[in-house]
């Protein structure tokens, strides 16, 4: 990207990583319930940010769980690490992005997706 270019594309979505325990097979004698139960245990966290696809510059943040507040601070990060450009932000749209509570910075502008795209 050229210096006198002042915006910046970017896509942005999360995922979520994590563990979900399950309980395998276990073979027994017949009517003969199996030893080891595994209490059901659930540790995830999400990745939230923004790529640039033409460079592959990217910026995330590791968040407990996905809410409007937490998006709201990651955008906020976004935006004070880039404050000499106008940065779009392409993004799915999810209730988390398309919130009316959601204050932008003023170099961020926010771009949907359309809900549903055909091939």
């Amino acid at each position: 990207m050229s210096s006198t270019n002042r915006s910046r594309s970017t896509a942005g979505d999360e995922s979520r990583f994590g563990l979900l325990t399950i309980r395998r097979w276990r073979l027994t004698a017949q009517g003969v319930q199996p030893v080891g139960p595994v209490p059901p245990r659930f540790a995830w966290f999400y990745i939230e940010g923004p790529v640039e696809p033409s460079t592959g510059d990217r910026y995330m943040l590791a968040l407990p769980y996905l809410h409007v507040e937490l998006f709201h601070l990651c955008v906020e990060a976004f935006a004070q690490d880039f404050l000499d450009r106008l940065n779009l932000l392409v993004l799915n749209s999810s209730g988390t992005h398309m919130t009316p509570s959601l204050h932008l910075p003023t170099n961020v502008r926010l771009v949907f997706l359309p809900p549903m795209v055909l091939n």
